[in-house]
């Protein structure tokens, strides 16, 4: 919770409206790659893309050796989260050599995944359908 204090607005995200965002990412990424979420938030996106986007393979495991060896399919291994902030948590992956995508980039933040859909507001902690209750 500490972390919401530094910003001046909460935006909550209906269900509703999770499902055309998602449905616009699942476009974005490349036909037949495998995409894996970062866990717990970016594992519930990769899957929903996939639902629709029948083209991307879901993994349940992390990628490993940690390094973007391409794994069995026609494309690309994505690493799937909900937004890039910090840029923390993508960057071990980043520096292996994965493609990123977010839903979610602030334009502060210190690097850019490879593919993303909107800019979130810096001054806007986004709460997503999921997280209501946490």
């Amino acid at each position: 919770m500490a972390k919401r204090k530094r910003y001046q607005q909460v935006y909550t995200h209906s269900w509703d409206e999770m499902d055309g965002i998602i449905k616009r990412f699942a476009m974005l990424l490349p036909y037949g790659s495998i995409v894996w979420g970062i866990p717990r938030n970016g594992s519930m996106i990769a899957s929903w893309a996939a639902h629709h986007n029948p083209s991307l393979q879901v993994s349940l495991q992390q990628p490993m050796p940690f390094t973007a060896t391409p794994q069995s399919g026609d494309g690309p291994t994505i690493i799937i989260d909900d937004i890039l902030d910090s840029g923390d948590t993508l960057l071990p992956y980043v520096n292996a050599g994965f493609y990123t995508a977010t839903l979610f980039w602030r334009d502060k933040a210190p690097l850019r995944p490879t593919w993303t859909l909107l800019t979130a507001p810096c001054s806007v902690w986004l709460q997503f359908p999921w997280e209501q209750n946490a």
